[in-house]
């Protein structure tokens, strides 16, 4: 199994406006455990339900905290001072949905038949 599905590993992510810029800013995000995404989940669920701004920013600083190992924007800013809350968002989401497999990856690791035969006729009524 490679790493980008391992709990702890990394994977790079792009922000989608950014994909076509070159220079876009990159973050190294981690792949959560499943304790991790649990508590991200929650973070999540206390932000919808918070009532302030401090509050709401505070749980935006946390849940960035869990998710992103590495940024690329600049040395004396916090993430959530340079990117709009969505886009603070648009990471954190990244950092769960970004692990999981591709259908071109999918099909890397789901075992071929030997031959084409063993299921061509699968599900097909014979004619006589």
């Amino acid at each position: 199994m490679p790493s980008k599905l391992r709990a702890g590993g990394v994977f790079p992510f792009i922000l989608k406006d950014d994909r076509a810029d070159t220079t876009g800013t990159q973050f190294t995000l981690r792949i959560l455990s499943a304790q991790e995404n649990a508590e991200l989940s929650s973070v999540r669920g206390e932000y919808v339900n918070s009532k302030s701004l401090e509050e709401r920013l505070r749980f935006v600083r946390s849940a960035l905290a869990l998710t992103v190992v590495d940024c690329f924007l600049s040395d004396s800013q916090p993430i959530e001072a340079l990117l709009t809350e969505t886009e603070c968002w648009e990471v954190i989401n990244a950092a769960t949905e970004g692990a999981t497999l591709t259908a071109d990856e999918r099909k890397k690791f789901v075992s071929q038949p030997s031959s084409e035969m063993e299921c061509s006729a699968e599900g097909v009524a014979a004619n006589a």
